[in-house]
């Protein structure tokens, strides 16, 4: 009995840790992939052996009780897709729907979902939040009945949440005339749903990228422009240089986040400019540090005429003509775009980036028109939700996969 609770002290211990270090890998923007795969191996083992261990007399913190329950839920040889549905949508806790989505998304659960009908209208008058699930697997949606939910959000008053606006917008031929109102649509989450599907839709790309350049000047909230600017810089077009530096001296704390998007060669004139700057400067040579990986020598800042934070004096700025210097440099080799030193292009990102996983490559790969290759998520959701190891690997075709029943731990 005491051995029995002895490792079931431990497996707890390290699903929380372990839950901890994947929640701190996946706040950065790109990260190793390969240590994506071991945390969330490591974690669907010890949650597994633990579900051996434990009883009801053992005290769980409550995030590892729903993940317990969930894997104990999932393992069922019985599974179905409606089974799913129904523990989903009866779970009363929100952490325990994450635990859930969690393991659907780490775990190769094989499920047919036979009535996509059925399920647009539950998401869309009755059940919102089972978007969040049902994005998670490869259902066979009909193009006809994604265009009349589609429609219906565009042209009611109804506020879908993302996961709903990522499968609705998952079609391969949305019209024009939904492109055109999901740009000028009132919600940010419908607008920012149709600009994201026109990332990956050539003949949209540029109509767009204009409609876009009108959103952001005609939008007040500092957060919804600054997300403007982060979709902006995957365009590409340097027209949103002067407008990404100005937002970004005058709000310097979503500078980082911004300019990590502007990988495009052309476009690091704004990065390095805005390494010049006192109150920017910290921010913006974490970005560079990103895209380029060239760390740069550090001087004292003595004046800065562009300084609104007076902050000038008080750090040490980054070596700007070095970072001018690299640039020119980096034009040497034929790859238009680079992400963590490495320089690529649409065609060859895959193999060029192999080693590497994080939310600005998987928006990357929608701009570059990634395919679905038989992925279990809609591709759309490669921009604003940070995939686990094995649905990212999906989309690369490079899959160690998590068994069901992983590898006991004694």
């Amino acid at each position: 009995m005491f051995d029995r609770v002895a490792r079931a002290g431990v497996h707890h211990q390290k699903i929380q840790n372990l839950l901890k270090q994947r929640t701190k890998v996946h706040n950065n923007l790109l990260f190793d992939k390969g240590r994506m795969a071991t945390i969330e191996q490591q974690l669907c083992t010890h949650i597994y052996a633990l579900t051996d261990e434990s009883d009801e007399g053992l005290s769980l913190k409550p995030q590892v009780r729903y993940l317990l329950d969930a894997m104990t839920f999932l393992s069922q040889p019985t599974l179905t897709s409606e089974s799913l549905i129904a523990y989903y949508t009866s779970a009363e806790q929100a952490s325990h729907k994450q635990a859930l989505l969690m393991l659907c998304s780490m775990l190769p659960l094989s499920l047919t979902f036979a009535e996509p009908r059925q399920y647009i209208e539950e998401m869309l008058y009755k059940t919102p939040d089972l978007a969040a699930l049902l994005r998670l697997f490869d259902i066979n949606w009909q193009e006809e009945q994604l265009a009349a939910a589609r429609k219906a959000v565009l042209v009611g008053e109804s506020e879908p949440d993302v996961a709903l606006c990522d499968i609705l917008f998952s079609a391969e031929n949305i019209s024009t005339a939904d492109f055109t109102l999901g740009y000028q649509h009132e919600n940010f989450t419908i607008a920012m749903a149709s600009f994201i599907a026109s990332l990956s839709t050539k003949t949209q790309q540029a109509t767009a990228n204009a409609a876009l350049f009108q959103r952001f000047y005609k939008t007040a909230k500092a957060s919804e422009k600054a997300q403007w600017l982060a979709l902006a810089g995957l365009f590409g077009d340097e027209q949103w240089l002067e407008p990404c530096a100005l937002f970004c001296q005058e709000y310097p704390d979503y500078c980082y986040e911004i300019l990590c998007h502007y990988h495009h060669k052309t476009s690091l004139t704004v990065v390095i400019e805005l390494m010049a700057i006192a109150q920017t400067a910290p921010a913006a040579y974490l970005a560079w540090q990103v895209i380029t990986k060239q760390p740069l020598p550090l001087a004292a800042q003595l004046t800065d005429s562009s300084n609104k934070h007076q902050v000038a004096g008080k750090h040490s700025l980054p070596c700007v003509k070095q970072a001018e210097l690299i640039r020119q440099a980096l034009f040497k080799q034929p790859e238009d775009k680079i992400l963590a030193g490495i320089s690529f292009n649409d065609s060859n990102f895959n193999a060029k980036l192999s080693s590497y996983q994080g939310l600005l490559l998987q928006r990357v790969m929608l701009r570059a028109g990634v395919n679905k290759r038989g992925a279990e998520q809609t591709t759309k959701a490669l921009y604003q939700q940070q995939l686990s190891y094995r649905a990212f690997s999906q989309f690369t075709q490079d899959e160690t996969s998590i068994k069901l029943g992983a590898e006991r731990v004694a």
